[in-house]
């Protein structure tokens, strides 16, 4: 049945063939549009929410970004008073 049904669309003219496919690929969008209504965004927007919340409890880029130079600042500060105390004890001998 489907192969002599597409036996005869392969018979119709170009225009027509056209319209026939044009319709079809409508029909498919529709049906992916709406799978994706159904399954997928109500998911997307619980996760979104989820990450709203979480937003509220983590600290700013800025925050963590000033963190990690201060505790940079702090090691480069250890090691100069490292470097400086091996030098002392070397020019002492």
């Amino acid at each position: 049945m489907f192969f002599k049904y597409l036996e005869k669309i392969r018979n119709l003219g170009e225009k027509n063939k056209k319209i026939i496919a044009f319709f079809l690929s409508l029909f498919l969008t529709g049906v992916i549009f709406v799978f994706w209504l159904v399954f997928w965004l109500p998911n997307d927007l619980n996760r979104v929410k989820h990450q709203n919340k979480s937003f509220s409890k983590e600290e700013s880029p800025l925050d963590t970004i000033k963190k990690q130079f201060s505790t940079i600042s702090e090691q480069f500060k250890d090691i100069r008073k490292n470097l400086s105390g091996t030098v002392e004890y070397s020019q002492s001998k």
